[in-house]
């Protein structure tokens, strides 16, 4: 949501804790850098100031304090996916409906910890 106040303009994003990937913990502490690109100015706003030239870029991010009594997500996750394939026909270099090759399938994700996933593919011929 972004609205007008008194200093400027204000935006606030909600992210479901679930979709992050972290250790329990009692409290935590992020790392946080907002960033504005207006191109048209060729201007790029952060929210904590880094210069340039500056070493260590995501080491200098300011910090998100004060995060209490959330606990890690163990979701199984399900993308569904279609792929498609045709072959070029070298001697007319049209593509062929004969050689028109489809998949469909499902690849379910469940974080076993927040640095592995695994993936297994479940595929429909």
């Amino acid at each position: 949501m972004k609205k007008p106040t008194i200093n400027g303009w204000a935006a606030e994003y909600r992210i479901p804790f679930h979709v992050l990937h972290f250790s329990p913990k009692d409290e935590y502490t992020w790392g946080l850098q907002v960033q504005r690109e207006i191109s048209r100015r060729k201007e790029n706003d952060h929210w904590r100031l880094i210069k340039k030239d500056e070493p260590g870029w995501i080491s200098l991010f300011g910090d998100l304090t004060g995060i209490e009594d959330i606990h890690p997500s163990r979701h199984l996750e399900i993308l569904p996916y279609t792929m498609g394939r045709t072959i070029l026909n070298s001697e007319t270099y049209l593509w062929g409906m004969s050689a028109l090759i489809f998949s469909m399938g499902l690849l379910p994700e469940q974080p076993l910890t927040p640095q592995l996933t695994p993936s297994q593919l479940i595929a429909a011929k």
